[in-house]
C-alpha cells in the first residue's frame, strides 16, 4: 500500500525541514572551516544529529517521490525511532538551543524534524507494516554510531560529544551512558510500533 497525496506532501514537508538543517549546519561549519568544505563535511559527519536527519531527510525525499524503496513501513519506522532518538536524547544530555549563528539549523534539527516526523508516523505513514521484533535491527544504527564515533574519537583525539572521551570520563561512565541511549533508543523504536499497532486497531 502506498502513501496518499497527503502523507508523500507531509513526507515533502519533513524532508525539505531536514535538507535546509542540513544545508544551514554545513554553511555555518564550512565558514569556521574558512571555506573548506571537506573539512567541514568532516567535520559534520561525526554527530549523530547530521547523519541522523541525512537519513531522514534521504528516507522522506523517497516517500514524497514515491520510490518504493525507500517507502517501506520497516524503513520509515526506523528513521522516525532514530530521529525521535535524537530529538529526546539531545534534551536528555543537557543539550539547549541557543541564540547564535547556528540558531535555526539547532532548532530544525534538534526541534523541528523530531517532532515533524512523529506528526507524519501517527498521521501519514501506512499502517500495519511493522511488528515488535522490528525494533531488534532498527538497533543496529545507534550500535553502529557509538562504535564508529569511539573509534573516530579514538584514533583523532577528537569526540562528537564529549561523555564519549572515556580518557576524561572513565569507561564505566562512558559504558553506561551510550547503554542508557542505546535503551532509550529502543523505548522510541517500541513507543514507534506502539503507536502503529494503536492506529492500525482503530482503522
Amino acid at each position: 500500500m502506498a502513501h496518499t497525496k497527503a502523507g508523500r506532501i507531509a513526507a515533502g514537508i519533513v524532508a525539505a525541514t531536514a535538507w535546509l538543517g542540513l544545508g544551514l549546519y554545513l554553511a555555518a561549519e564550512i565558514a569556521s572551516q574558512k571555506g573548506n568544505w571537506l573539512a567541514a563535511l568532516w567535520v559534520n559527519a561525526g554527530f549523530l544529529t547530521d547523519l541522523t536527519n541525512l537519513c531522514l531527510a534521504v528516507v522522506m525525499t523517497g516517500v514524497a517521490l514515491g520510490i518504493a524503496r525507500l517507502a517501506t513501513p520497516k524503513l520509515v519506522g526506523w528513521v522516525v525511532t532514530a530521529i525521535l532518538t535524537v530529538g529526546i536524547g539531545f534534551w536528555l544530555i543537557g543539550g539547549r538551543l541557543v541564540i547564535g549563528k547556528s540558531a535555526l539549523s539547532d532548532i530544525l534539527l534538534h526541534g523541528a524534524t523530531p517532532l515533524l516526523a512523529l506528526v507524519f508516523w501517527t498521521a501519514f505513514a501506512v499502517r500495519g507494516g511493522v511488528r515488535w521484533t522490528s525494533v531488534l535491527p532498527w538497533l543496529i544504527w545507534p550500535v553502529f554510531y557509538w562504535t564508529y564515533a569511539l573509534i573516530r574519537g579514538g584514533l583523532t583525539g577528537e569526540y562528537a560529544y564529549g561523555f564519549l572521551n572515556w580518557a576524561k570520563q572513565g569507561v564505566w561512565s562512558v559504558g553506561i551512558t551510550i547503554g542508557a541511549l542505546i535503551a532509550l533508543y529502543a523505548v522510541c523504536g517500541l513507543m514507534v510500533v506502539g503507536i502503529d499497532k494503536l492506529l492500525s486497531r482503530r482503522r
